[in-house]
């Protein structure tokens, strides 16, 4: 093996932290990830057993629970619709209001 000279051990002293760190940003958002995933789920769960229990108890019927149940499956689609670009806020307004058109 080649001895490394200073140039050599300057270029690794920068390269392996920026690879580290890379790593650890990418593994962090990996388990935030999978995290919220499953938060999801049991909260999903949790919301479908309180569903189940209030038909159980006669305060809802079935019917309704299902209702709830099926909105609920889009209502998550729709917030990334509304929230997902403040653009879509300014072109809608922009659409409903159009300005002016300006003589000259």
């Amino acid at each position: 093996m080649d001895n490394l000279d200073s140039d050599d051990i300057m270029k690794l002293a920068i390269a392996v932290p920026a690879i580290v760190f890379g790593c650890l940003v990418a593994i962090t958002g990996i388990v935030t990830g999978s995290w919220t995933k499953v938060r999801v789920a049991r909260e999903k769960e949790q919301s479908r057993r309180e569903l189940a229990a209030y038909v159980a108890e006669g305060s809802i019927t079935a019917e309704q629970a299902e209702k709830i149940l099926q909105a609920g499956k889009f209502s998550g689609m729709l917030d990334q619709v509304r929230c997902g670009s403040k653009a879509w806020g300014q072109w809608r307004d922009q659409a409903a209001n159009p300005p002016a058109a300006k003589e000259a």
